[in-house]
């Protein structure tokens, strides 16, 4: 289907064919090991990796704009001739090639303070060949000895709490396609830095963070283009934004309040924005589709006996997933915040038996896990539902 739905239950279609045969190949060698000078101990590691991806690849498609055959079809019915049926008549030859060198080194600099450094320097081709008509390779993307350093350091302020900051470049090939080609890389940076603790005798795990990215030629997805990119010309458009920026913040609780008592809790905060697009109208706007500003998460699980005991032991969790509003592909299709809720009842009758009784969704809430354009991929996420268990280990 490509389009919304009538009110009789009849939508317009597209009849796509697509052949596509992949090989993946690779090889990574390194070398680490400590170092120790001036009465301290310091890690080094130097490598180099290869990486290969061949791709045959062809697709032909027929639309509804095009054809009334596909127009008002019954959606639950639909009645396609063979005679549509497209065929493909070219065949691509997508080569993909990237490597590197890295290094890395782990400075003691006192025994409560690391200091990290190190890089990579990045080689990347993709070229294409038309087999079907057997012309010669084109070489659309190819980047030499991109370097990407970073920098981090760590300290133990106390035996149970460390702080750390780094600092890194990236490079990310990217295989998404515009009106005129394929996209270039993802470059950007990273700054992150927080706190990691453990407490109750190592029983409880506690982290938070911070982040600051930014990103140049980020693909976008194209919502309003009709799906006609690539080198088939059934592929979604993207195009590459300006400059995109990532920020926010993580919180996650993981381990054992008490004996019997566990819990994995997490909030994270995250703000996209899309600072330069050619003065586009998606510039200033929110970026990531179907990525909510804050999302919360808790589980927790108690079991009312003590670790040793393995007989008639009774034990109940719950849980709750809860976010705030997302678009999707499409910024006019949207979801308002929603809450999720779940409950578990357990009971191990003996050592190697244990049953456990789930209800999930318990309000029964209507959300949708992913959300696309106005014409497809927007998918409901699962309703209220019920799971007894029964495990026995022999």
């Amino acid at each position: 289907m490509n389009g919304s739905i009538s009110a009789q239950n009849t939508g317009n279609f597209i009849v796509a064919k697509s052949l596509v045969k992949e090989q993946y190949d690779g090889a990574d060698l390194y070398v680490t090991g400590p170092v120790h000078f001036l009465n301290r101990k310091h890690d080094f590691l130097i490598g180099a990796n290869y990486d290969s991806a061949l791709e045959h690849d062809g697709g032909a498609s027929i639309s509804w704009r095009n054809t009334t055959a596909l127009q008002g079809l019954d959606i639950f019915n639909p009645v396609i001739s063979q005679s549509i049926d497209p065929t493909i008549t070219t065949m691509y030859r997508e080569p993909t090639t990237q490597g590197g060198i890295y290094g890395s080194a782990r400075f003691e600099l006192l025994p409560t303070v690391h200091l990290m450094m190190g890089g990579r320097l990045s080689f990347f081709e993709y070229k294409y060949k038309n087999l079907s008509k057997n012309t010669p390779y084109v070489i659309s993307q190819k980047n030499s000895a991109v370097p990407t350093p970073y920098l981090g350091l760590i300290w133990n302020v106390t035996p149970n709490i460390a702080a750390y900051v780094s600092y890194t470049d990236t490079f990310e090939p990217q295989s998404a396609y515009s009106l005129t080609g394929r996209l270039k890389p993802v470059r950007g940076t990273q700054l992150e830095g927080g706190l990691k603790g453990n407490f109750f005798h190592k029983k409880l795990n506690v982290t938070l963070s911070g982040y600051h990215i930014l990103e140049r030629n980020k693909a976008i997805e194209d919502a309003d283009q009709a799906p006609i990119c690539g080198m088939s010309g059934t592929s979604t458009c993207y195009h590459a934004a300006g400059k995109v920026r990532s920020q926010g913040m993580e919180a996650e609780v993981i381990g054992r309040l008490l004996p019997g008592w566990d819990i994995n809790a997490s909030y994270t905060y995250n703000d996209n924005i899309i600072l330069q697009d050619g003065g586009s109208a998606l510039q200033g706007l929110h970026n990531t589709p179907n990525s909510p500003r804050h999302l919360f998460k808790l589980w927790t699980h108690y079991r009312f006996a003590a670790p040793e005991v393995a007989r008639n032991v009774w034990s109940v969790g719950g849980g709750v997933t809860a976010q705030s509003s997302t678009f999707g592909n499409a910024r006019t299709v949207k979801q308002g915040a929603y809450v999720v809720a779940s409950a578990q009842v357990g009971y191990q009758l003996r050592p190697e038996l244990n049953i456990t009784f789930n209800i999930n969704n318990i309000s029964n809430t209507k959300y949708y896990q992913r959300l696309g354009n106005v014409n497809y991929y927007n998918y409901y996420g699962e309703p209220r539902n019920f799971m007894a268990t029964v495990q026995s280990v022999f």
